[in-house]
C-alpha cells in the first residue's frame, strides 16, 4: 500500500511542482497518464495572506486531477499558518496535503530568502513545518536539495522529522547547481538509510526506466518526475511493475 501519512495513493510516481507548468490542465493530463500524485506550482504563502487574486487563482483544482498537494514557499512560520488556515477554510476539499518548498534556487528566491536558502537554516525549517502541521490534519511534506552550497540535507531532514513531517522529497543536487551536472542518487540512499520516513527521490529521471533504476539504487519509497514531463505528460508509470 502506497501512503503518505493517512493518504492512500494508487502508485508511487509523482509529478513534480514546476513554476509556469504544473497548472490544472497539465496536472490533469499527467494524472490521466499515470501520475499517482500531482503538485501545484510553487505558491506564495505571504501572497495568500494578503489576498492576492492572482495567487488565489493558482488554487484552482478539478476532480480529475486529485489528489493534489499545494506547494507553498516563504520564510516566516506565521505566513504559512495564516495561508493554510485561509485555504483550509475557503477550499477545504481542493488539496490532500501541503508541501514546503526548500529547493527553488533561482535568483528571485535567493533575493526573497525562500526556497533553497532555507537549507542553511534548519531550525527555521522545523518551525515552519510545525506551523504547517498545526494548521491542518492533512499530510505535510518538504521538498529540498542537498543544500544551497554546502551539504545540509541530513540536518534539515532531522528538524523536519522532529516537526512530524510526513515525507521528504530530495532533489539530489545543490541549489547553486541549478539543473547542471548530475543528480547524486547516492544521497537519496543516504537519507533513506539515516531516517525511517517515506522518501521521494527526485533528479535526472529522464525515462520510465530511470524510475526503476532510482528505486533500485536508493530504496526510495516514491519517485518524482519533473522536467522530463514538459511537453510529454504521457510520461507515466503504467507500464512499470513494482
Amino acid at each position: 500500500m502506497h501512503k503518505i501519512g493517512s493518504l492512500k495513493l494508487s502508485g508511487e510516481v509523482f509529478l513534480a511542482p514546476m513554476a509556469d507548468f504544473t497548472n490544472v490542465a497539465f496536472r490533469t493530463l499527467a494524472k490521466e497518464y499515470g501520475a499517482a500524485l500531482v503538485y501545484t506550482e510553487l505558491t506564495s504563502a505571504k501572497a495568500l495572506t494578503m489576498k492576492s487574486k492572482k495567487t488565489e487563482g493558482m488554487l484552482r483544482v478539478n476532480e480529475q486531477e486529485k489528489p493534489v498537494f499545494l506547494q507553498l514557499f516563504g520564510s516566516k512560520p506565521e505566513d504559512f499558518s495564516k495561508a493554510m488556515s485561509i485555504v483550509e477554510k475557503k477550499y477545504p476539499n481542493n488539496f490532500s496535503g501541503y508541501d514546503l518548498n526548500c529547493g527553488c534556487s533561482v535568483p528571485k528566491a535567493q533575493k526573497g530568502k525562500y526556497g533553497c536558502l532555507l537549507m542553511d537554516d534548519a531550525q527555521n525549517v522545523g518551525q515552519i513545518l510545525r506551523a504547517m502541521k498545526e494548521a491542518t490534519s492533512k499530510p505535510v511534506t518538504i521538498k529540498m536539495r542537498l543544500g544551497l552550497k554546502k551539504e545540509t540535507f541530513l540536518q534539515v531532514a532531522k528538524e523536519a522529522i522532529n516537526a512530524n513531517v510526513d515525507a521528504i522529497t530530495l532533489h539530489a543536487r545543490f541549489g547553486e547547481q541549478g539543473y547542471s551536472g548530475n543528480a547524486n542518487w547516492e544521497k537519496i540512499f543516504a537519507l533513506k538509510e539515516e531516517f525511517d520516513i517515506p522518501v521521494i527521490g527526485n533528479g535526472d529521471i529522464k525515462t520510465p526506466q530511470d524510475i526503476l533504476a532510482m528505486k533500485k539504487m536508493t530504496s526510495c519509497d516514491f519517485e518524482m518526475v519533473g522536467r522530463a514531463t514538459i511537453g510529454n505528460a504521457f510520461f507515466s508509470n503504467k507500464q512499470l511493475h513494482f
